[in-house]
């Protein structure tokens, strides 16, 4: 899937996971996802980026991890 045809919010959360993973900083939960975007950190919002993260999983990118964090790792069918 190319980042490029994801809407803005998707491509900043996949953006974002590849800084930290080049920082080496990864993997993230979405409550920190959503601190270092400037979003915002209720339950409502980070459900949110729970939801945004965990459909994009399903398609391979970003990669779900144990304990509900996300990293910028390819898993082709997105396995978890």
């Amino acid at each position: 899937m190319s980042v490029r045809v994801l809407a803005p919010d998707y491509q900043r959360i996949v953006f974002l996971l590849d800084d930290a993973a080049r920082e080496g900083t990864g993997p993230m939960d979405c409550r920190r996802i959503a601190q270092r975007r400037g979003w915002e950190t209720s339950a409502a919002g980070v459900t949110g980026v729970r939801a945004k993260a965990r459909g994009m999983a399903e398609r391979g990118r970003p990669a779900k991890e144990r304990g509900g964090r996300f990293s910028a790792a390819f898993r082709p069918g997105g396995e978890s």
